[in-house]
């Protein structure tokens, strides 16, 4: 398993948006909220990462630009926040992460990758310590690390452990 630090992870939508939150390197809270709800709680971790929309070509809708948008106001939230509270421990730290940079993190490729793949990778990073047929989901009776996420938050998963695997590769580089 992958040593995540303390840090909440978002997968951005333009009205409603998946998240995760890592304390002590386990999943302490996952949900999909309005993202007016996910900007009014801007007290977290020194570290957030969002995933940012990787277009490769394509033509951009509404939904793009929406999303683009709140982004920019979550940023400017969890920054603002940092500012006015927790002045002495430095600034915040909000990193964007391109999808294609998630795929590569998990997988080794970006071509091909579907989010049943990243799903199954990320089960995979995860101990096997519930119950049923995939314990790190696990059951009610017998939870898993990965027992309440669900749909958006799995791409909010996969970004916040690919940017703590990059962190780790770039500091395990630097101290060679």
């Amino acid at each position: 398993m992958i040593a995540i630090p303390d840090l909440l992870a978002i997968d951005p939508g333009p009205v409603k948006s998946g998240y995760v939150f890592f304390v002590d390197g386990s999943i302490y809270v996952t949900d999909t909220e309005a993202n007016k709800h996910i900007i009014a709680a801007a007290a977290c971790p020194a570290t957030i990462v969002i995933e940012w929309p990787n277009l490769m070509g394509m033509p951009a809708g509404q939904d793009i630009f929406h999303t683009c948008r709140e982004i920019g106001r979550m940023q400017q939230a969890f920054l603002d926040h940092r500012a006015r509270h927790y002045k002495d421990e430095g600034p915040a730290e909000v990193h964007l992460i391109q999808r294609n940079q998630v795929k590569l993190a998990l997988t080794g490729r970006t071509v091909g990758i579907t989010d049943a793949v990243l799903r199954q990778r990320l089960i995979d990073l995860f101990p096997a310590t519930g119950g049923g047929r995939v314990p790190q989901i696990g059951t009610k009776a017998e939870r898993g690390p990965l027992y309440n996420v669900k749909g958006h938050a799995w791409q909010a998963l996969a970004a916040g452990v690919a940017w703590a695997m990059n962190q780790q590769q770039t500091t395990g580089e630097k101290a060679q």
